[in-house]
């Protein structure tokens, strides 16, 4: 009888840290090419693909000298807080 609550109680136990533990979604980035009039430019997307439900966006802007892989960490970086999560 207490092996069978033992095992019991082990199993609710397993049972709820799996239920409680985070789900970590992935950040998924890519490069977008758009157009303003005829000027041909490029953004960089870092998303977090926990959710397909609508969600708001950050515009980040980089600095004087363009694209550095420090405005990429920083998408990376920013681009959980969007959705709320982690």
């Amino acid at each position: 009888m207490k092996d069978r609550r033992t095992i019991v109680l082990l199993c609710a136990v397993l049972a709820t840290s799996f239920a409680a533990a985070p789900v970590r979604a992935e950040i998924k980035t890519e490069w977008v090419d758009y157009k303003q009039g005829d000027t041909a430019l490029r953004g960089y997307l870092a998303y977090d693909d926990a959710s397909t439900d609508k969600r708001p966006g950050v515009l980040l802007l980089h600095r004087r000298d363009g694209m550095s892989a420090l405005t990429l960490k920083n998408a990376e970086m920013v681009a959980p807080s969007a959705t709320g999560s982690r």
